[in-house]
């Protein structure tokens, strides 16, 4: 009887030591982002307001792949985060038909079945090691890259191989 009740106040001390240990977590992870917070424009926090809104009325299937999606950034390593934003931000400043013939692209990647993303993505990647005049030769060939005009096709080898965007934004 004794050791049982040694044992439970054992377990009881050790779960409330755990969870003040979690509790200051908690309170020092959000006084972090209340000092963030407090640090931003007027205008930032209502763009940060409107952003939070438009999560929340989010079809919830789509909610949790975003958060999925930012949960598995944030366990990429800080070079591939620092290659992912600048990506982001090349194609953010890229003419909206480019950036739309990249979506089409990427869509129909997606659609795709497995095997056939599969060989997308070994194509993509044999095309990257030739020469810029061999690859645009074979590009000329495809039924996609025959549908898209000067400029998408330019947003669009830029997404696929990382060359500079030749126009303006629109």
């Amino acid at each position: 009887m004794k050791r049982t009740i040694v044992f439970f106040l054992f377990v009881l001390i050790a779960g409330s030591v755990f969870a003040q240990s979690q509790t200051e977590k908690r309170d020092e992870h959000w006084q972090q982002n209340y000092k963030r917070w407090q640090q931003l424009t007027p205008e930032q926090k209502e763009e940060m307001r409107q952003k939070f809104q438009q999560l929340r009325s989010m079809d919830p299937e789509k909610r949790q792949r975003l958060l999925d999606l930012a949960q598995r950034f944030r366990k990429l390593p800080n070079d591939e985060k620092d290659a992912l934003r600048k990506r982001f931000e090349l194609y953010r400043d890229l003419p909206l038909e480019q950036r739309e013939a990249i979506k089409m692209f990427v869509r129909k990647m997606m659609m795709a079945p497995p095997y056939r993303r599969e060989m997308m993505k070994r194509r993509i990647m044999r095309l990257r090691q030739m020469p810029p005049e061999k690859r645009e030769e074979i590009l000329e060939r495809t039924p996609l890259w025959q549908r898209l005009n000067d400029q998408q096709r330019e947003g669009l080898r830029h997404f696929l191989f990382e060359e500079p965007p030749q126009s303006n934004k629109n």
